[in-house]
């Protein structure tokens, strides 16, 4: 003799079965997507791997063919360092005597116009100085 009860806890086990069943065949369907996506992936990844290296290999090759030769320490040439040129006292003592401009002057002595011009107020300073006068004071 069956009972209401007994049907009734076997409806319900019947129905968590069911529900379990149609869980795990949902989870099948998406395992089963997720595996292809995983799957396409993979292969991107393949292909980008493979291309990046042919890439990065032609590139070596490229560099390889464009290194220059090297050249043999015999056949460097020294290079002498530039030649100073310094402003002539006699020079700059004159051209402040006559009250030039420094800009055409240090053009003549190649050199730049502040250090002539800073050569011209010394040679004034120290001609002041000798002759004594109260300006020497000034410029130094």
């Amino acid at each position: 003799m069956v009972t209401p009860l007994v049907i009734g806890a076997a409806a319900i086990a019947a129905l968590v079965e069911i529900v379990s069943v149609w869980r795990v065949v949902r989870m099948g369907r998406t395992l089963r997507r997720i595996d292809e996506r995983v799957g396409r992936f993979a292969h991107s990844i393949e292909l980008l791997t493979g291309t990046t290296e042919g890439c990065f290999n032609a590139i070596a090759e490229q560099l390889e063919a464009l290194v220059p030769v090297p050249v043999p320490p015999a056949e460097l040439t020294p290079v002498a360092p530039p030649e100073r040129r310094t402003v002539s006292p006699k020079r700059a003592r004159a051209a402040g005597r006559r009250g030039l401009a420094a800009k055409p002057v240090a053009v003549e002595e190649e050199v730049s116009d502040a250090e002539f011009a800073l050569r011209m107020h010394l040679a004034r300073s120290r001609a002041a100085a000798a002759e004594g006068s109260d300006d020497a004071a000034l410029c130094s």
